[in-house]
C-alpha cells in the first residue's frame, strides 16, 4: 500500500477500528502516518481510545464542539476542520458510506467530500457492519487482506469495554465472508470514490 500520510475521518471513538482497523494497521506497518480526525468525540467510548490507537498506531484528533450538541455541516464546521488539519497533506482520506444509519456517519461523508475539494487525494468509503445490511448503492472496489492484521484489529476493538463482548468475533466473521472475494482469510472492504495514487 503505498500511501505516505493517511486521514481517517469518522464520527465516533471506534469507527476506524471497526470498519479500518486492518487496513489502518497494515497502512502504519508500511510506513504511512495515519491520522483520525473524530468529530464527535465526547462519548464514553474516547476513555478507551488511547488503548486502541497505541495497538493500531494511529493519532486521534479530536473536533472539539463549541457547544454540548452534535457538530452541524456548515461553514464554521468547514473552517475549523481545516483548521485542525492540512487537507493538502493527505493522500488517502477514509471515511464512512452516506447510506450510514448514523446521522454522525453521514456527516462525515459530506464533510470528506467538501474538504477533498483543496487537495489531491484518493477517496474511500469504508463498509461500517451492521449498518452496511441496508446498503443499496456501495461498491465494493477496494479489497484489503488484513490476515496478518486481523489480531490486532480484534484487540483493538476490545479494548472497548463498553462495547458488546461477541462484538469483535461478530466483526472478525464478517472480515472472514468478505476474504471469500480474494481468497484471503479475512478483508475489509471500501468503495473507492477517487483513485490517484497507485
Amino acid at each position: 500500500m503505498n500511501y505516505k500520510k493517511v486521514l481517517v475521518l469518522s464520527a465516533h471513538p471506534d469507527d476506524l477500528e471497526l470498519g479500518a482497523g486492518g487496513t489502518v494497521r497494515k497502512l502504519v506497518s508500511s510506513g504511512a502516518k495515519v491520522d483520525n480526525l473524530i468529530m464527535v468525540p465526547n462519548v464514553p467510548h474516547k476513555r478507551h481510545l488511547e488503548i486502541s490507537s497505541k495497538l493500531l498506531g494511529f493519532n486521534p484528533i479530536y473536533f472539539e464542539n463549541d457547544s454540548t450538541d452534535r457538530p452541524i455541516l456548515n461553514n464554521n464546521t468547514v473552517s475549523k476542520v481545516e483548521s485542525l488539519i492540512d487537507v493538502k497533506s493527505y493522500d488517502l482520506i477514509i471515511s464512512h458510506w452516506k447510506e450510514d444509519w448514523h446521522q454522525d456517519h453521514r456527516l462525515c461523508h459530506e464533510l470528506t467530500n467538501i474538504i477533498r475539494r483543496v487537495g489531491k487525494c484518493d477517496v474511500w468509503y469504508m463498509e461500517s457492519w451492521p449498518y452496511n445490511h441496508k446498503y443499496e448503492s456501495f461498491r465494493s472496489s477496494v479489497y484489503v487482506d488484513i490476515s496478518n492484521e486481523i489480531a490486532e484489529k480484534t484487540h483493538a476493538i476490545n479494548a472497548y469495554l463498553n462495547l458488546p463482548d461477541d462484538l469483535s468475533k461478530k466483526i472478525a466473521g464478517y472480515n472472514s465472508y468478505r476474504a471469500n472475494f480474494i481468497r484471503c482469510e479475512y478483508a475489509e472492504v471500501f468503495s473507492a470514490d477517487t483513485i490517484i495514487h497507485r
